[in-house]
C-alpha cells in the first residue's frame, strides 16, 4: 500500500538537508522504467483501502485522537486530492 502512495506523491520540491543545502540530484542516472502494475489504475480494494485509511485518520483526528503518523495521513490525502484537481478529476475548478 505504500509503495502506491510514493508513486502517487512525487517529491514536488528536492529534498533540503538541515544545513540548508540541496541534496545530490539523480540527473546523471537514467531512470527505472515503471512496472506494468505501476502503469494500470488503481484496483479497487486498494482504493477502498486507502479511503478507509483517510477516513479513520480524519475521525481519530476529529476526537482529539490524533498523534504525528494521523497528521501525516491526512496530510497525504490534502496531497491527493490537489494532485488529482490538477489532472482534472473532480467538479469545480482549482483556484490557486
Amino acid at each position: 500500500m505504500k509503495f502506491a502512495i510514493r508513486q502517487l506523491f512525487p517529491k514536488p520540491f528536492p529534498s533540503i538537508t538541515m544545513s540548508g543545502k540541496r541534496a545530490k540530484s539523480r540527473a546523471g542516472r537514467p531512470h527505472k522504467p515503471l512496472s506494468k502494475a505501476l502503469l494500470l489504475p488503481v484496483d479497487r480494494a486498494s482504493a477502498r483501502e486507502l479511503s478507509f485509511t483517510h477516513h479513520l485518520a480524519l475521525a481519530a483526528c476529529h476526537s482529539n485522537g490524533g498523534n504525528k503518523h494521523l497528521i501525516k495521513e491526512l496530510v497525504r490525502t490534502v496531497d491527493m486530492t490537489y494532485f488529482l484537481q490538477l489532472a482534472g478529476f473532480g467538479d469545480p475548478p482549482l483556484k490557486t
